[in-house]
């Protein structure tokens, strides 16, 4: 509850420039009471706690994806630093109830684990881009065949998360967090640790996971996320690397200065 409250204050202070001091604070000050209450009420996984801690992880990893994107850092290591801080929280949610993931998908809450829509198999600039990516560190020299296999996988989640998204991002219903986030919560520990190490080619994929959050700008934590994510990784790879994003930056519209 506490962190329910701590998230919906965070909203607030996005929603409300001119208090966002003032609501911060108390998301702060709750999303607290809600990590010593847990961190007490629950040391371990039992089968009475499992789905409430599965719901508290969920809405604190929310929390902090949200924090990321929503107010994202001018300096782009600051930036990584916080995304990487981001992944591996999420991450840690399914590292946390995985042995009990089946337990979970079957309890009162599996509705709220549903897909949204249906995957389609789409055949566009994006997928192609997506595959020659694969394609050219698959090919390289200068990688090992361990980091061509890591960004392989990483491009294989991205192109499953966009099949699953509704054309152009544009959709009559409430836009959804759950599809850009379950590229983070998915992506593999060794692909963030290069994320980490600021190796250009996971950062060239990262560009690429901007494309996805570009067609969830219509919800309120991710907005123009994309941009910023996509014009920071540009500047920081400098023009030896231009020629990588070019279908990022043909889709994402540059940030307004």
């Amino acid at each position: 509850m506490y962190e329910s409250l701590a998230m919906s204050a965070f909203q607030l202070s996005i929603k409300y420039p001119l208090k966002s001091a003032m609501y911060l604070a108390e998301s702060t000050t709750l999303q607290a009471q809600a990590l010593s209450i847990f961190k007490e009420s629950c040391p371990a996984l039992t089968p009475e706690n499992t789905v409430p801690a599965f719901l508290f992880a969920a809405i604190l990893g929310l929390h902090c994806f949200c924090d990321t994107f929503s107010t994202p850092s001018p300096d782009l290591n600051t930036f990584l630093d916080r995304l990487v801080q981001s992944i591996r929280l999420l991450r840690g949610i399914r590292a946390t109830t995985g042995t009990c993931w089946e337990y979970i998908r079957n309890s009162d809450i599996k509705v709220l684990l549903a897909d949204e829509g249906q995957a389609q198999e789409r055949d566009d600039k994006v997928t192609h881009a997506f595959d020659n990516l694969k394609w050219t560190f698959s090919q390289s020299h200068t990688l090992s065949a361990f980091e061509a296999k890591i960004y392989g996988e990483a491009i294989d989640g991205l192109i499953k998360v966009y099949n699953s998204q509704l054309p152009n991002g544009d959709s009559i219903v409430l836009p959804d967090a759950r599809i850009v986030m379950s590229w983070p919560i998915n992506v593999s520990a060794e692909y963030t640790d290069l994320l980490h190490q600021r190796k250009p080619e996971a950062l060239v994929v990262m560009a690429h996971f901007s494309i996805l959050l570009h067609c969830r700008r219509s919800y309120w934590a991710v907005g123009e996320a994309g941009s910023f994510l996509l014009a920071a990784i540009e500047e920081y790879l400098g023009e030896e690397w231009a020629q990588w994003l070019l279908i990022p930056k043909e889709i994402i519209p540059p940030l307004e200065m």
